[in-house]
């Protein structure tokens, strides 16, 4: 029913199959430069970030307040260039760790891998966070195995010596920690939901009555949206600002049931698995494919996903390109014909007047 919104969601959604599209053609030998370009432009945006942040330069205001040297993030809301700044770390990290490459080529790797770190925590966005604390042991274990004990240890010993570095340091990352904090408090003493955390649980508390009376099908794409902020306003009149400002709720988990039923989660479900599933001869893009699987299920608890693209782009475009180099037998190669030519250009044009909507 709410077609503007549907609107949004599809035209966002379009573009996700750009990328599927061209890795249908692209050559494997390109694979490479494309995740090359993914750093490359990550690493432009945590120099400008920093320059924002030290006020080096002027701010990059955008999504009303975030741009200024209090969440120098440039471009991006904080929560999408949070989950992007901690998948370039680990993935960085990952080719320190490999030895695949040479001492130089992974001296240069770790020290970027650290700058990158460290912008995650002097942004507002608390996904980075969670999520780069979450991947950095997770990759330990895909790489070490059995013998990720000391390497867990000293990780373990380094994330708590920079967290109270951060703390301690970093004006933002202390006033999101203590906000969290308090907002906490609020909540379990005062029962006051007066907060951005507040509000994300009053929401999730009615999302799941509505999802427990639409389990089977689900409510429809986008429809859930205003049926929560009903639910709100006859319930919780007095936090009716908070339902339209956090107007969906925040975990992809429970967006996918309200809209599609159980059957829109398991489908949702299915990309990380695919994707941490993944075998590959190059056991590098092997791990990378399941710390993406990882990372969607994490961002997944925090936010939803097509939205703004953000993070969800980032994920298509290293998944597609890395498909490149998936190892096939039989193949069958024929010349580019019209019929071919036909199916592009119709693909196309309908992508094209999907974005449109």
């Amino acid at each position: 029913d709410d077609t503007s919104r549907v609107g949004e969601v599809v035209h966002d959604a379009a573009f996700l199959l750009i990328p599927l599209l061209f890795s249908t053609f692209i050559s494997s030998r390109y694979a490479n430069r494309i995740l090359f370009a993914f750093f490359a432009g990550m690493l432009v945006s945590a120099a400008l970030s920093f320059g924002i942040y030290m006020e080096l330069m002027p701010p990059m205001i955008h999504d009303g307040s975030q741009g200024d040297w209090k969440d120098p993030t440039p471009l991006y809301h904080h929560s999408h260039y949070g989950y992007m700044l901690a998948l370039t770390a680990v993935i960085l990290l990952q080719r320190a760790l490999s030895q695949n490459y040479s001492a130089s080529h992974r001296v240069v790797v770790s020290v970027l891998m650290a700058a990158v770190t460290v912008n995650v925590f002097i942004i507002a966005g608390r996904s980075g966070y969670f999520i780069v604390l979450t991947l950095l042991p997770a990759l330990l274990l895909l790489v070490y195995g059995k013998n990720a004990l000391k390497p867990l240890l000293a990780v373990l010993v380094i994330v708590s010596v920079a967290t109270v570095i951060a703390y301690q340091h970093s004006l933002t990352f202390k006033l999101r920690m203590d906000t969290t904090k308090e907002s906490v408090e609020k909540v379990i003493h005062d029962n006051d939901y007066h907060s951005s955390l507040g509000g994300r649980l009053v929401i999730t508390r009615h999302a799941l009555t509505l999802a427990s009376d639409n389990w089977l099908l689900g409510m429809g794409t986008a429809d859930h949206t205003g049926e929560i902020q009903r639910k709100i306003q006859q319930e919780n009149s007095n936090l009716t600002f908070l339902s339209a400002y956090l107007a969906h709720p925040h975990t992809e988990y429970m967006n996918a049931i309200l809209q599609f039923g159980i059957f829109g989660l398991i489908a949702f479900l299915n990309i990380p698995f695919q994707l941490m599933r993944y075998k590959n001869e190059d056991v590098d893009r092997q791990v990378m494919f399941k710390l993406l699987g990882l990372s969607i299920l994490l961002y997944a608890l925090l936010d939803v996903m097509v939205i703004d693209l953000g993070m969800m782009f980032t994920v298509v475009v290293l998944v597609a390109s890395g498909l490149r180099s998936y190892p096939v037998s039989n193949a069958k190669f024929s010349n580019f014909n019209v019929k071919q030519g036909a199916v592009y250009l119709s693909a196309m044009l309908i992508f094209y007047l999907a974005k449109q909507i």
